[in-house]
């Protein structure tokens, strides 16, 4: 009997505890659909036979605690509780290990601390005769008395968030609650039930025949702003040049000016933006897709799927990208990543963006590992070596790793002396990936001045998200650098990534321009010549080469808050017009509409070319 009565109630109390953690505090709402939950789960062994109830409590135990535990550590590492699109995602995790193992507190582990008794009471259960018809009716109203008294409970007796933290994104017409929100409101069975609603609901937009019209009248509205965007004294500044597009694992914009005992975290990014156009106020806007999202962001100039990673879930449609533009125009493509072809789906999806021969971890050689891939010193070295025997003019697009979470170098690449308050801290060990990253870059700029190619060559580079957190590395921060850091500073200060272009002939210019990833492919198409017309009504940025319009976006994710940032300030909530940017963009993935009109109405197929072998 102690079993049956246990087990709903061990199990509120994850439930709310749970919540507590991912929702930042118990909420009245959320800690009674919580033990509603209990309830019904502590109710459903009874349709059972009775010698089997013990070990079906047993197993529903188990499953919830693992479901759990997956939640709490998911949030724990990106800030968000996990959606059912992160399971798409669970090939990442043989890459992670490090990441994990990092992470992983007794904060998570709570959830099983029930579990080895539940154990115990199942193989008791079985051995003790069955209760009579009346004493299961009694536990049955008995359950039922404690849950109602547990939700009157919850109702008077809430917690709430701490009032520093940044409000939930709550939802409106246009996104329903999702993420901490729904924890907020139903607790974490509650969210899950909702997250398979909301993708119930995708499905009913994507069919919607009206979806098709609504994304064209949306490109019609935003051509304009792209269009005057391109007209500026930059167009064509770089036509005809080779092109290195770099994305830079985990690069904070805030690092280039730093320096640590007297010494520059990011000597080399430094005397890069002596001779280039320096974005400051460039922000990063992945939502669930993290990397895989910057990369779609920077192909693309659209935003990423609104759940999910796009990557996964939509791995094989087409796109209009940077690299079938500039193929088009005679350029050879290739793609570079230290990493296997299978980490983000990258295999799959790469065709789609034109990125072709894709040059992965099975293609070079792994003479230098660093965390969980070829070392950045390795990746440079031999991509300088392959643009030397390719074709010109080219598009490389390279991705780096070594400053990846957990930010841990072996002990000879450690060159940045730190004093003794940073040593082994998380934002220690950051300084010393981002010091060795720069160090690895500055090795790469050498070799392609070596080989003669720096002069015919623009190198843009920009940081793919985050590599400290609001959610999680604040306190590490204000400890380090001093100070309190609240929403506001954190947005201006910590969230922006840089963005640079350089060229040897280039003057230093920081543009004062606002924006995003989603920027960065019409950005540099402006420099290179492309007309705005090669993206009329399929990009969703523009060129940041235009002083106005100064604004960015960013729709909230594994890695940031929403917020809108404009020279007016900054401001969590989203406008209605960026509101509506993001769900049409969710509408571009979901309904495949460049492959159903863009592309088919061109007649070019899936437009790609032939695809190659590294």
């Amino acid at each position: 009997m102690a079993g049956e009565i246990l087990w709903p109630v061990a199990l509120g109390i994850k439930l709310v505890y749970a919540g507590a953690i991912m929702g930042g505090g118990v909420t009245a709402s959320g800690a009674f659909w919580s033990l509603v939950a209990a309830l019904v789960l502590g109710l459903l062994p009874g349709v059972f036979r009775p010698e089997r109830q013990p070990w079906v409590r047993f197993g529903m135990n188990v499953a919830v605690s693992a479901l759990l535990f997956a939640d709490l550590l998911y949030f724990r590492y990106f800030g968000r509780p996990m959606s059912i699109y992160a399971l798409l995602q669970v090939n990442n995790l043989g890459g992670l290990g490090g990441s994990l193992e990092s992470l992983w507190s007794w904060r998570e582990w709570v959830v099983w601390a029930d579990v080895p008794a539940a154990y115990v009471f199942a193989r008791r259960s079985c051995r003790r005769p069955k209760p009579s018809i009346p004493a299961l009716q009694a536990v049955f109203f008995g359950l039922v008395a404690a849950a109602a008294v547990g939700g009157i409970w919850a109702l008077m007796a809430v917690r709430t968030a701490p009032a520093e933290a940044p409000a939930a994104f709550s939802g409106g017409e246009s996104r329903p609650a999702v993420g901490r929100g729904a924890v907020q409101r139903y607790g974490p069975l509650g969210h899950h039930v909702v997250d398979a609603l909301a993708i119930l609901r995708e499905g009913e937009a994507a069919a919607n025949p009206q979806a098709l019209e609504e994304i064209a009248a949306w490109f019609r509205r935003h051509d304009p702003e792209l269009r005057d965007s391109f007209d500026n004294p930059w167009r064509g500044w770089a036509q005809g040049m080779n092109l290195v597009l770099i994305q830079v694992e985990s690069l904070h914009n805030f690092v280039l000016d730093l320096d640590i005992e007297g010494i520059p975290v990011t000597p080399n990014l430094r005397r890069l933006r002596e001779h280039a156009l320096y974005f400051p106020h460039f922000y990063p806007q992945t939502i669930e897709g993290n990397s895989s999202d910057a990369e779609l962001l920077s192909q693309t100039s659209l935003y990423p799927a609104a759940r999910g990673a796009a990557f996964y879930r939509f791995a094989g449609a087409a796109y209009p990208s940077l690299a079938k533009k500039l193929r088009a125009q005679g350029y050879a493509v290739l793609a570079v990543h230290g990493d296997r072809a299978s980490y983000w789906n990258r295999a799959k999806m790469y065709p789609g963006l034109g990125l072709e021969p894709f040059v992965s971890l099975e293609h070079l050689e792994a003479d230098e590992i660093i965390g969980m891939g070829l070392s950045d010193r390795s990746l440079f070295r031999q991509t300088a070596e392959r643009l030397t025997r390719t074709p010109e003019p080219f598009y490389a697009f390279v991705i780096t790793l070594s400053s990846h979470l957990p930010f841990e170098l072996p002990e000879e690449e450690r060159t940045l002396p730190l004093p003794p308050e940073l040593d082994g801290t998380i934002v220690g060990r950051y300084l010393e990936s981002i010091h060795y990253v720069d160090r690895a870059l500055g090795e790469f700029i050498a070799a392609l001045n070596q080989a003669g190619l720096a002069e015919r060559t623009l190198i843009a580079l920009y940081g793919d998200h985050d590599g400290l957190l609001w959610h999680k590395d604040r306190d590490a921060i204000e400890a380090a650098f001093g100070g309190p850091i609240d929403f506001e500073a954190w947005v201006r200060t910590y969230q922006p990534v840089p963005f640079l272009i350089y060229h040897p002939r280039l003057a230093g210019e920081t543009v004062a321009t606002i924006g995003g990833e989603v920027d960065i492919a019409p950005t540099l198409s402006n420099l290179l010549g492309l007309p705005a017309s090669a993206w009329a009504g399929q990009a969703m940025g523009r060129s940041l080469l235009a002083p106005t319009p100064s604004y960015a976006v960013l729709p909230g994710g594994d890695y940031a808050e929403p917020a809108f940032i404009d020279p007016d300030g900054i401001r969590p909530a989203l406008p209605a017009w960026a509101e509506e940017a993001l769900r049409v963009a969710d509408l571009i993935h979901l309904t495949r509409y460049v492959e159903r009109t863009i592309e088919e109405g061109a007649g070019a197929g899936d437009d790609r070319s032939e695809r190659r072998e590294p």
